[in-house]
Protein backbone atom coordinates (compact mmCIF):
# COMPACT_ATOMS: atom_id res chain seq x y z
CA UNK A 1 0.00 0.00 0.00
CA UNK A 2 1.37 3.83 -0.50
CA UNK A 3 0.88 5.77 2.52
CA UNK A 4 0.04 9.24 2.54
CA UNK A 5 3.31 11.61 2.13
CA UNK A 6 4.88 8.38 0.38
CA UNK A 7 6.98 9.61 -3.02
CA UNK A 8 7.00 6.69 -5.76
CA UNK A 9 7.03 9.03 -8.77
CA UNK A 10 9.27 7.53 -11.29
CA UNK A 11 9.39 3.98 -9.49
CA UNK A 12 6.51 2.70 -11.50
CA UNK A 13 6.98 1.18 -15.28
CA UNK A 14 4.50 -0.07 -17.49
CA UNK A 15 5.14 -2.47 -20.63
CA UNK A 16 3.92 -1.94 -24.00
CA UNK A 17 3.74 -3.18 -27.27
CA UNK A 18 3.43 -1.39 -30.65
CA UNK A 19 1.32 -2.75 -33.76
CA UNK A 20 4.76 -3.63 -34.69
CA UNK A 21 5.66 -6.28 -32.21
CA UNK A 22 8.15 -3.55 -30.24
CA UNK A 23 8.40 -3.73 -26.64
CA UNK A 24 8.55 -0.95 -24.78
CA UNK A 25 8.47 0.75 -20.89
CA UNK A 26 6.66 4.09 -19.87
CA UNK A 27 7.74 5.75 -16.64
CA UNK A 28 5.04 7.06 -14.55
CA UNK A 29 6.00 10.60 -12.87
CA UNK A 30 3.80 12.54 -10.49
CA UNK A 31 3.98 15.69 -12.94
CA UNK A 32 4.42 17.86 -9.60
CA UNK A 33 6.47 21.28 -10.24
CA UNK A 34 8.25 20.40 -6.76
CA UNK A 35 8.88 16.65 -7.20
CA UNK A 36 12.82 16.31 -7.05
CA UNK A 37 12.54 12.71 -9.25
CA UNK A 38 10.64 14.20 -11.89
CA UNK A 39 10.47 18.18 -11.68
CA UNK A 40 13.17 19.01 -14.75
CA UNK A 41 11.34 16.32 -17.01
CA UNK A 42 7.63 17.44 -16.46
CA UNK A 43 8.82 21.09 -16.61
CA UNK A 44 10.40 20.65 -20.26
CA UNK A 45 7.65 18.53 -21.54
CA UNK A 46 5.15 21.49 -20.49
CA UNK A 47 7.36 23.69 -22.44
CA UNK A 48 7.34 21.77 -25.31
CA UNK A 49 3.66 21.95 -25.32
CA UNK A 50 3.68 25.39 -24.92
CA UNK A 51 6.37 25.84 -28.14
CA UNK A 52 4.07 23.77 -30.29
CA UNK A 53 0.99 26.62 -29.54
CA UNK A 54 3.12 29.44 -29.70
CA UNK A 55 5.07 29.01 -32.72
CA UNK A 56 2.15 29.44 -34.78
CA UNK A 57 1.23 33.08 -33.28
CA UNK A 58 2.36 35.81 -35.20
CA UNK A 59 2.62 38.16 -31.90
CA UNK A 60 1.21 38.17 -28.62
CA UNK A 61 1.34 39.69 -24.89
CA UNK A 62 2.81 37.77 -21.90
CA UNK A 63 1.23 38.56 -18.76
CA UNK A 64 2.71 37.07 -15.09
CA UNK A 65 0.38 38.32 -12.21
CA UNK A 66 2.16 37.57 -9.24
CA UNK A 67 0.63 36.45 -6.03
CA UNK A 68 1.67 39.44 -3.78
CA UNK A 69 4.03 38.15 -0.42
CA UNK A 70 1.23 38.91 1.89
CA UNK A 71 -1.54 36.78 0.56
CA UNK A 72 0.35 34.04 0.11
CA UNK A 73 -0.61 32.03 2.79
CA UNK A 74 -4.09 32.61 1.93
CA UNK A 75 -3.36 31.47 -1.74
CA UNK A 76 -1.82 27.93 -0.88
CA UNK A 77 -5.77 26.84 -1.19
CA UNK A 78 -5.86 25.22 -4.13
CA UNK A 79 -9.30 26.40 -5.22
CA UNK A 80 -8.68 29.94 -3.69
CA UNK A 81 -5.96 29.93 -7.12
CA UNK A 82 -8.65 28.48 -9.14
CA UNK A 83 -10.66 31.14 -8.22
CA UNK A 84 -8.23 33.97 -9.00
CA UNK A 85 -7.56 32.04 -11.61
CA UNK A 86 -10.85 32.07 -13.58
CA UNK A 87 -11.52 35.72 -12.68
CA UNK A 88 -8.83 37.00 -14.51
CA UNK A 89 -9.12 34.60 -17.32
CA UNK A 90 -12.57 36.08 -17.51
CA UNK A 91 -11.63 39.83 -16.96
CA UNK A 92 -9.12 40.12 -19.38
CA UNK A 93 -11.89 38.25 -22.19
CA UNK A 94 -14.73 41.02 -21.32
CA UNK A 95 -11.94 43.76 -22.01
CA UNK A 96 -10.59 41.88 -24.96
CA UNK A 97 -13.49 39.72 -26.72
CA UNK A 98 -11.57 38.26 -29.17
CA UNK A 99 -8.58 37.34 -27.16
CA UNK A 100 -6.95 33.39 -27.33
CA UNK A 101 -4.72 32.44 -24.78
CA UNK A 102 -2.65 29.98 -23.21
CA UNK A 103 -2.40 30.09 -19.13
CA UNK A 104 -0.63 28.23 -16.33
CA UNK A 105 0.58 28.82 -12.88
CA UNK A 106 3.86 29.16 -12.30
CA UNK A 107 4.72 27.96 -8.38
CA UNK A 108 8.34 29.51 -7.62
CA UNK A 109 10.65 31.93 -8.67
CA UNK A 110 13.44 31.39 -11.74
CA UNK A 111 16.26 31.24 -9.50
CA UNK A 112 14.86 30.02 -5.55
CA UNK A 113 12.47 27.70 -4.15
CA UNK A 114 10.38 29.64 -2.40
CA UNK A 115 6.88 29.53 -2.84
CA UNK A 116 6.03 32.48 -5.68
CA UNK A 117 2.94 31.74 -6.92
CA UNK A 118 2.77 33.78 -10.46
CA UNK A 119 -0.15 33.14 -13.16
CA UNK A 120 1.28 33.67 -16.60
CA UNK A 121 -0.77 34.28 -19.78
CA UNK A 122 0.42 34.53 -23.47
CA UNK A 123 -2.20 35.57 -25.30
CA UNK A 124 -2.38 35.23 -29.05
CA UNK A 125 -2.36 38.33 -31.40
CA UNK A 126 -1.99 41.32 -29.27
CA UNK A 127 -0.17 44.21 -29.73
CA UNK A 128 1.46 46.73 -26.97
CA UNK A 129 -0.36 47.86 -24.41
CA UNK A 130 -0.50 51.19 -23.47
CA UNK A 131 0.45 52.45 -19.75
CA UNK A 132 -3.36 53.31 -18.53
CA UNK A 133 -4.53 50.26 -20.23
CA UNK A 134 -2.18 48.13 -17.79
CA UNK A 135 -2.85 50.51 -14.83
CA UNK A 136 -6.16 49.50 -15.58
CA UNK A 137 -5.44 45.77 -15.06
CA UNK A 138 -3.74 46.10 -12.50
CA UNK A 139 -5.99 48.01 -10.31
CA UNK A 140 -8.58 45.40 -11.68
CA UNK A 141 -6.33 42.79 -10.15
CA UNK A 142 -5.47 44.47 -7.24
CA UNK A 143 -9.25 44.89 -6.47
CA UNK A 144 -10.20 41.42 -6.97
CA UNK A 145 -7.48 40.25 -4.47
CA UNK A 146 -8.81 42.43 -1.96
CA UNK A 147 -12.22 41.15 -2.45
CA UNK A 148 -11.35 37.29 -2.26
CA UNK A 149 -8.77 37.69 0.46
CA UNK A 150 -10.89 40.32 2.55
CA UNK A 151 -7.01 42.07 3.09
CA UNK A 152 -6.38 45.64 1.94
CA UNK A 153 -2.82 45.92 0.04
CA UNK A 154 -1.38 48.77 0.87
CA UNK A 155 1.20 49.08 -2.56
CA UNK A 156 0.65 48.11 -5.99
CA UNK A 157 0.57 44.39 -7.15
CA UNK A 158 3.17 43.11 -9.32
CA UNK A 159 1.58 42.59 -13.11
CA UNK A 160 4.33 41.73 -15.47
CA UNK A 161 3.29 42.47 -19.52
CA UNK A 162 5.80 42.37 -22.31
CA UNK A 163 4.61 42.29 -26.07
CA UNK A 164 6.57 39.95 -28.39
CA UNK A 165 6.81 39.34 -32.09
CA UNK A 166 7.70 35.86 -32.82
CA UNK A 167 10.74 36.02 -33.80
CA UNK A 168 11.32 38.06 -30.50
CA UNK A 169 10.00 35.02 -28.52
CA UNK A 170 11.72 32.10 -30.55
CA UNK A 171 15.06 34.09 -29.08
CA UNK A 172 13.88 34.44 -25.67
CA UNK A 173 12.52 30.94 -25.61
CA UNK A 174 15.51 29.28 -27.21
CA UNK A 175 18.01 31.38 -24.72
CA UNK A 176 16.01 30.18 -21.69
CA UNK A 177 15.63 26.41 -22.80
CA UNK A 178 19.31 26.37 -23.11
CA UNK A 179 19.90 27.54 -19.73
CA UNK A 180 17.65 24.64 -18.60
CA UNK A 181 19.72 21.96 -20.35
CA UNK A 182 22.60 23.62 -19.11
Amino acid sequence: YITFGSCYCGEYVRVGKCKHGHKFLKTFYCGKEWCRNCREITHNRRIARWFVKAVTMQSFGYFVFTIPLELREFYKDKEKLSEIRTYLRRRLKQIYPDIKALCRWHWFGENNKVYHPHFNIMVDSFEALSKSELEMIKRDYKNALERFTGIKLNKKVDVYYHYYSVDGFKKEYLRKGKQLVE
